[in-house]
């Protein structure tokens, strides 16, 4: 499971940014239709991704924690953190992995504003310039849980590259 988040980390951000842009686009049909508006567009990709990032800010991730992610893995609750779990739990813990956090937040933010830059310039004569919108709640959650799990992701692949490239360098050769 882990090697297949990282060998795909790149095509699943690109996807929930994806997500993420449909989402801060606002309906296509019905009666709210069309709700293009710019703030929307040019604002949420810079805020939307903080969410998990302040999370894992405060509380980094933590391979010998208790929850139901470790169980559905096999991992029992009882079971004492090794090495290679104190390892990890203090690279997440370290001031490198803060950077790349940012690192990581500010780079789905640009990508993401890219996009909504784009879609700005192509819906330029339906933009409207208001703080009120009928989509602004749902786009603002929909994108912010989109943006988290690509925050998420971009983390911990970043953490267990490092991880893997430590304990490969800690290892005697033959």
């Amino acid at each position: 499971m882990l090697a297949g988040v990282v060998e795909h980390t790149t095509v699943w951000t690109l996807f929930w940014v994806a997500v993420a842009a449909i989402l801060l686009y606002g309906p296509i049909g019905g009666s709210q239709a069309p709700d293009h508006n710019a703030l929307r567009y040019l604002l949420a990709p810079w805020v939307c991704p903080w969410g998990m990032t302040l999370w894992y800010w405060l509380v980094p991730f933590n391979p010998h924690g208790k929850g139901p992610i470790l169980q559905m893995a096999g991992r029992p609750d009882d079971d004492p953190p090794d090495a290679d779990d104190r390892r990890l739990a203090a690279l997440f813990r370290s001031p490198a992995a803060r950077r790349a956090l940012l690192r990581i937040t500010l780079k789905i933010s640009g990508m993401l504003f890219a996009v909504m830059a784009l879609v700005t310039v192509a819906v330029r004569d339906s933009l409207q310039w208001s703080l009120s919108s009928h989509w602004l709640l749902w786009g603002l959650m929909g994108a912010g849980i989109a943006t988290s799990i690509a925050v998420g992701q971009e983390y911990f692949s970043w953490g267990i590259k490092r991880w893997v490239a430590t304990a490969d360098r800690r290892e005697p050769g033959p």
